[in-house]
């Protein structure tokens, strides 16, 4: 018996033998959450990018299911450089708070989705 969150995170990320289906619906769930935390986090004089914001499909790459979250092409490019920075403005490092804000939502979709029932 597994207790505690820890352990199950744990539990969760050498379990291998999930279902495509079930990890596909914990990824897409996660992603839409971390892609409200990213529109939540876009800075607002950037509003190309406001409502830009795309989710991939999920994805097998070496073995590891992924999904891809960020902009779509029009604007894509304007996003790096509100994220590392220009010499005349600021980094605002979208990114990085988009993931230390969703960390926690999204491993907690993980455990709700991957419990053994």
């Amino acid at each position: 018996m597994v207790k505690g969150s820890e352990e199950i995170l744990t539990a969760v990320r050498n379990l291998k033998s999930q279902s495509i289906k079930q990890q596909n619906t914990a990824l897409e769930e996660a992603a839409k959450t971390v892609l409200i935390n990213e529109e939540r986090i876009t800075p607002v004089d950037t509003r190309r990018l406001l409502g830009d914001a795309i989710v991939g499909k999920p994805r097998s790459i070496k073995g590891i299911r992924q999904i891809s979250i960020g902009y779509g092409k029009p604007v894509g490019w304007r996003a790096h450089f509100v994220d590392t920075g220009t010499i005349k403005q600021p980094a605002q490092n979208i990114t990085l708070r988009t993931i230390y804000s969703s960390t926690d939502e999204v491993e907690s979709i993980f455990i709700k989705h991957m419990k053994v029932k």
